[in-house]
């Protein structure tokens, strides 16, 4: 009995055709990618803006800065303003560290990695970070805990909810690098993410302010969105482009 086998032209047009399936689905998987992390992450944002809405109703209405070291460094007519040893006696401690950043202040409020240990896994970190929990990669405004006006020589100062003219449209936090702050808005023109300053050219893991990170597969093929909690606590992914 004649064993029947398929032909060299039969193989070539099964062939052809998973080719054209391959490029017909793989962009779809790669959208469908995408379209998770952004869902990964406007989650973590939210929870984030959670916790920050228990922070703020504890605090009367008042929002965690920066770093409670470098506000209080900064402190105009302080007594311990640009002293490192004034400010550590201030703070009853003997070296700044994790536990005075805002990411430590909401930790009470979330009980998610350990940020005032430097672990910044579980959702302190971001899906599009390289670092893996182990550096910042959410970060606050600086305009939000900066003193904009270029005459006013303080840097980081605690914001209340009375300071914000429109909270609904103020950024809080958004994605970053390991400093875990996002730069000033007039900064962000083009959206390259996570910009580099020298010595960018020697060393890779070096970034300084941080625009906020992009959704998409390549520099040039970002989308625009990222995700942000605004400072009356809701999360939402915005176009900033």
């Amino acid at each position: 009995m004649r064993k029947s086998a398929f032909t060299l032209i039969e193989l070539l047009v099964v062939i052809a055709i998973i080719a054209i399936l391959a490029a017909i689905l793989f962009p779809v998987f790669a959208q469908a990618k995408e379209a998770a992390k952004k869902t990964q992450d406007l989650s973590t944002f939210k929870q984030i803006g959670t916790s920050t809405a228990l922070y703020t109703a504890d605090y009367d209405d008042g929002y965690p800065t920066w770093s409670d070291y470098w506000a209080l460094y900064t402190q105009v007519g302080a007594p311990y303003q640009n002293s490192n040893s004034g400010v550590l006696a201030q703070m009853g401690v003997s070296a700044d560290s994790s536990a005075f950043y805002w990411d430590a202040k909401l930790y009470p409020y979330t009980k998610a990695g350990k940020p005032q240990n430097a672990d910044y896994s579980g959702f302190w970190s971001s899906s599009v970070s390289p670092y893996n929990g182990k550096k910042r990669s959410i970060g606050i405004s600086q305009c939000f805990t900066y003193v904009c006006d270029p005459t006013d020589s303080r840097q980081y100062i605690w914001r209340n909810a009375n300071d914000i003219s429109d909270i609904a449209n103020t950024p809080f936090v958004g994605e970053s690098g390991w400093s875990g702050m996002i730069s000033f808005p007039r900064l962000f023109a083009s959206y390259n993410e996570l910009y580099k300053i020298a010595p960018a050219a020697t060393d890779p893991d070096y970034y300084g302010r941080e625009k906020p990170t992009r959704f998409g597969k390549s520099n040039a093929g970002r989308d625009g969105n990222a995700p942000y909690v605004f400072t009356d606590t809701h999360a939402k992914v915005k176009n900033r482009s």
